[in-house]
C-alpha cells in the first residue's frame, strides 16, 4: 500500500497583527485612544447582527429567551469581545482571522454560560437523554441537515417528523426506567423526531423543573472567561478529544470531521482553530488532504453525508456507519 503523501504546511510570514481580519485593521492601527474608541464603536455595530443571529438560532431550537436573557448574553459577549480587542491592540493575544466566526462562537459560548446557570436541570436532562440514546442499541441519534434527530435504531438516517403526542402512557412517564420510557415515546411517535422536541416532551413527562429546552454544547465547551477552572477543564477535554480523533482510522476521521457541526449547525472545526486546539494544517493532516484542498472545502463545511460519500466513492450509509463507529469509540475513550 502506498503511504499517504505528506505535505509540509506553508510558512505564514505575516505577523500576528497582519493575520487579523481586515475589518480590524483600523482599530489595531489607530493612532490614539480616541481614534481606537471610534473604531471600536463601529466594530460593535458591525458584529451586533452576528450576535442576534446566534440568539435567533437558539430560539428556533426551543430556547425561549426572556428579554433579560438576551440582554445578559449580549452584555457578556460585548465585554469579552472588548477584552479580546484590547489584547489585539497591545499584541498580547492571538489574532482574530475571521471576525464574524469569532464573534459567533463567542456569542454561542456566552449564551451557553447564561443558560447553564439559569436552567441547570434542563442541561442535565439533555446530557442524560443523549447518553441513554447512545448507549442503548435499540435507540439512535444522528444529524439530518442542520438538525439533530433521534428515534429507534432501525430508523437511523431518516428525516424527523413533528412530535405531536396528545396523551402519555405510564411507560412514557416512567423516569426511573428512562431508556424504556424513551422507547415508548418513539413507539407512540412512530417516526424519528427532533432531539430538541424530544427534550421538551421528556421535561414535561418526567416533571423536570426548569421547563424549557436549552440547546447547549453537549461537550461542555465553555469560554475560558467563565472561570479559570471551567476554562481549564473544557480545554483539557477538547485537547483529549482531538488526540482521540487523530487515533481513529482515516475513514472514520473523514466521516466525523467533515460533518462536524456546532450547536447552530455551523462548522465546528472552526472552534478547534479559534481555541488553538488544532491548527488548520493539523486538521488537513488528520483528513489526509492538503491544506489547499481543505481551504477549498472550508466554506462549505459541514458536508452532508451524500457529499462525503461522493468525495470518497462510498455509499451514504457507509459514511453514517463510519461516523457512528467513530463517535462510539470517542465516547468509550473519553468517559
Amino acid at each position: 500500500m502506498t503511504p499517504p503523501v505528506v505535505f509540509a504546511p506553508p510558512f505564514d510570514k505575516r505577523s500576528a497583527i497582519e493575520r487579523n481580519d481586515p475589518a480590524l485593521a483600523a482599530y489595531v492601527g489607530a493612532a490614539d485612544e480616541a481614534a481606537r474608541q471610534r473604531e471600536l464603536e463601529l466594530i460593535l455595530l458591525r458584529v451586533r447582527p452576528v450576535i442576534t443571529a446566534v440568539l435567533n438560532r437558539f430560539e428556533r431550537r426551543e430556547f425561549r429567551p426572556r428579554a433579560e436573557d438576551r440582554d445578559d448574553v449580549t452584555s457578556v459577549v460585548t465585554l469579552r469581545f472588548i477584552d479580546k480587542l484590547r489584547g489585539l491592540a497591545s499584541g498580547d493575544t492571538a489574532p482574530i482571522e475571521n471576525l464574524d466566526s469569532y464573534v459567533a462562537v463567542l456569542a454561542q459560548n456566552a449564551a451557553t454560560d447564561v443558560l447553564r446557570e439559569r436552567y441547570p436541570e434542563m442541561r442535565r436532562l439533555r446530557r442524560r437523554v443523549r447518553r441513554l440514546i447512545v448507549s442503548d442499541a435499540r435507540l439512535a441519534i444522528w444529524n439530518s441537515g442542520n438538525a439533530t434527530v433521534c428515534g429507534k435504531s432501525e430508523w437511523q438516517g431518516r428525516d424527523a417528523v413533528p412530535l405531536a403526542i396528545d396523551s402519555a402512557s405510564a411507560a412514557m412517564c416512567n423516569r426511573k426506567n428512562a431508556a424504556d420510557s424513551l422507547l415508548a415515546i418513539f413507539a407512540r411517535a412512530g417516526q424519528p423526531v427532533l432531539f430538541d422536541e424530544l427534550i421538551s416532551l421528556v421535561a414535561t413527562l418526567w416533571d423536570i423543573a426548569d421547563g424549557i429546552a436549552i440547546d447547549v454544547a453537549e461537550t461542555d465547551v465553555a469560554d475560558a472567561h467563565a472561570s479559570p477552572e471551567a476554562g481549564y477543564e473544557s480545554r483539557r477535554f477538547l485537547e483529549a478529544m482531538w488526540e482521540e480523533v487523530k487515533a481513529l482510522r482515516a475513514a472514520q476521521r473523514a466521516a466525523l470531521l467533515l460533518n462536524l457541526r456546532d450547536i447552530d449547525g455551523s462548522n465546528a472545526l472552526a472552534l478547534l482553530v479559534i481555541l488553538e486546539i488544532a491548527s488548520f494544517d493539523d486538521i488537513a493532516a488528520a483528513l489526509e488532504i492538503t491544506p489547499q484542498r481543505l481551504g477549498d472545502l472550508w466554506k462549505g463545511l459541514p458536508l452532508e453525508d451524500q457529499a462525503i460519500a461522493s468525495m470518497y466513492g462510498i455509499s451514504r450509509q457507509r459514511v453514517i456507519n463510519l461516523r457512528r463507529a467513530a463517535r462510539e469509540r470517542l465516547i468509550r475513550r473519553l468517559r
